[in-house]
């Protein structure tokens, strides 16, 4: 039993081998963005999509009333970082989806992803 022990403390020691590769959870698939201005699922992130004073389309990030979200991230964002702050927040904290608010789908780039209207989900 002590020689186990020794030889497992022997290879703790010595770290991981050069071939290791840690576990990564699955990453779920990159939610959808539901075009939602009226009533967002409980379970979803809202990201709020406006075009500001100077032209450029920026994102606000927003939760349900009762949840809060972390320090400086509710925005506004330029587009590719308020799409990554909502997927990531989704991801780490189990949403379903990002609800999105938008001035009008027509000001919806594809780059950013599947834009779906509730009519497209039933």
């Amino acid at each position: 039993m002590s020689d186990d022990l020794t030889d497992l403390m022997a290879r703790l020691a010595a770290g991981p081998p050069v071939d290791y590769e840690p576990h990564q959870p699955a990453r779920i698939p990159k939610p959808i963005y539901n075009l939602s201005v009226d009533d967002p699922d409980e379970r979803s992130i809202i990201l709020i999509i406006r075009t500001g004073g100077d032209g450029i389309v920026r994102g606000m990030i927003s939760l349900p009333q009762w949840y809060e979200l972390p320090e400086m991230w509710d925005g506004p964002h330029l587009m590719a970082d308020a799409l990554r702050l909502a997927d990531d927040y989704a991801w780490h904290y189990g949403y379903h989806g990002i609800a999105i608010d938008i001035e009008s789908s027509q000001m919806w780039d594809p780059a950013w992803g599947q834009l779906v209207t509730s009519h497209e989900l039933d």
